[in-house]
């Protein structure tokens, strides 16, 4: 990887473009705080039976952060109850990262992930089915995305945004690629071993090594698939769903010692995903995802004592406990449980405040929420944690930038904006960035800051077609320019040379030093020339 340094003075020139980054209005009296975190906490308020408290104030809660009382600098309570109007297009040969966003109505977003890896070919086409019921009688105001997750790996099928009638249209064709063995189990059918081989070979004197290391295998592509996902979404303020409609998977798996013969990957002994599960956690939290597990088996006749391996339902009850969602499980009405996660977010509050970037915050913070009303039963995600600052390894960033690099999703952190130009083999990109998601620091009469900009272009098969390249820029800014590049955002222009055969390109900012990432794929095929 090649790198080098370029330093931007003053950019008071460039923020007159009339191409730049337009910035979502931030809601009435807040003001951004650069060098600031915003924690936002997504609540879930009801009464005595279950149903939403609606018409809660700012004023009848109370944040604790670690026991300390917070102030609530930002505060929705809107149930959306009207249509949102259609985005106005980009210009052309603009690009960006930005998911659609209505800052007028913060009820909640919802993302319904069809999980082929985790769930048995049986059960699949019934999930789509029943997701594409609730869609349908659903009205336009939600906001909901769909995206799946197989053998492949993740992909977005429709965005948060799109309209009805494009969920309609892919839930009704969408096939993903179910996990190649143990289908009887995963569609939750009590069946000897032996006889659900599927394409793993047949039945094998280490079947259950067999079985352990594919368990094994999922389960961590699974985990690694929630942290792209919340990467995806940190860009979206307020609380968001993540419907997930899967057979899950156990939080604990027995890999035996033989199997380290056949899969050297393998280790004896029982197999805990307490970090990978909780790095997991922590992402999804952090930027306000909760966890909704809907069982896709409807009531499975697998029994818990004879089958534990495919007892899944801790694991749904635990995610949706760590996020402050809900689990959906032993019914067979699938509709309702991914109607109700719709409906929780809708309803939802979100809470926000202002907590400074300092090292004496680094680690897990505990939340507790309160309520002055009587009878109000309030859920929320557990607390959110601190990377210490400029405590990132090198070999921890190095994997963070390879990940989002070759991640089949964009990350949306740090927002971006580029326009695109074209000229025989070489690429002109105008690059606008929001300040206030850099963590500028002010020093003097100076805003002081630095980004990683990293651009890779890949072959239509995701390979590399030439190596990515790396530049450290540095930003030094007056107050007056500092207060445009609010206004219209940080500009600078880069030109890149097109390698042979390049079908995309990917761009990727990385904040110094909080190891922000944010990324935008650019197909070469829609670049204008």
């Amino acid at each position: 990887m090649n790198a080098s340094s370029m330093r931007l003075p003053l950019l008071a020139a460039a923020a007159a473009l009339s191409w730049a980054f337009a910035q979502s209005p931030a809601p009435s009296g807040v003001t951004i705080h650069t060098t600031t975190t915003l924690v936002q906490v997504g609540v879930m308020a009801r009464d005595a039976k279950g149903q939403p408290v609606e018409g809660l104030k700012k004023e009848d809660f109370e944040v604790l952060d670690n026991g300390k009382p917070q102030s609530i600098a930002v505060f929705f309570g809107e149930r959306v109850t009207v249509a949102e109007p259609d985005a106005p297009p980009a210009p052309s040969g603009t690009f960006t990262n930005h998911l659609t966003e209505n800052p007028s109505a913060h009820g909640g977003y919802s993302v319904i992930l069809l999980d082929w890896a985790n769930t048995g070919f049986r059960n699949t086409a019934r999930a789509r089915q029943k997701a594409r019921e609730v869609v349908n009688r659903l009205g336009p105001t939600e906001r909901i995305g769909l995206y799946s997750f197989d053998r492949s790996g993740l992909k977005v099928v429709n965005e948060i945004g799109s309209s009805r009638a494009a969920l309609l249209d892919k839930l009704k064709t969408l096939i993903g690629q179910n996990s190649p063995c143990f289908q009887r189990q995963m569609d939750g059918l009590d069946d000897k071993f032996q006889d659900s081989m599927d394409n793993c070979g047949g039945p094998t004197p280490l079947a259950g090594e067999v079985k352990s290391f594919y368990v094994a295998q999922r389960t961590t592509e699974t985990l690694r698939a929630f942290e792209a996902i919340a990467a995806h979404l940190a860009g979206l303020p307020g609380r968001k769903a993540l419907i997930w409609i899967s057979s899950a998977f156990p939080l604990q798996i027995d890999l035996r010692a033989p199997a380290s013969e056949i899969f050297p990957e393998a280790m004896g002994g029982n197999q805990l995903y307490s970090s990978e599960v909780g790095r997991a956690m922590t992402k999804l939290n952090n930027v306000d995802v909760a966890l909704y597990p809907v069982d896709a088996r409807g009531l499975s006749t697998v029994s818990p004592a004879l089958s534990a391996d495919d007892f899944t339902w801790p694991t749904m009850d635990y995610f949706a406990g760590r996020t402050g969602g809900l689990a959906f499980h032993g019914r067979n009405d699938l509709d309702v449980g991914i109607q109700g996660a719709i409906e929780d977010v809708q309803a939802s509050y979100t809470l926000g405040f202002y907590a400074p970037q300092d090292s004496s915050r680094a680690g897990f913070h505990k939340l507790s929420v309160r309520t002055l009303r009587p009878g109000v039963k309030l859920r929320y995600k557990e607390g959110y944690y601190v990377d210490p600052p400029g405590k990132i390894s090198k070999a921890d960033r190095k994997d963070a930038v390879a990940q989002a690099l070759t991640g089949l999703v964009d990350a949306t952190s740090i927002p971006i904006e580029i326009k695109a130009t074209r000229q025989k083999n070489t690429v002109k990109l105008r690059v606008s960035l929001r300040p206030d998601s850099l963590a500028l620091e002010r020093k003097g009469d100076r805003w002081q800051g630095a980004v990683e900009f990293i651009t890779r272009f890949a072959k239509e098969d995701g390979s590399e077609s030439a190596p990515p390249v790396s530049r450290r820029i540095e930003f030094n800014l007056t107050q007056r320019t500092y207060e445009a590049a609010q206004r219209s955002g940080l500009l600078f222009s880069r030109t890149l040379e097109m390698p042979a055969k390049a079908a995309s390109l990917r761009v990727l900012v990385r904040n110094d030093p909080s190891g922000e990432i944010g990324t935008l794929t650019i197909p070469a095929k829609d670049i204008a020339q």
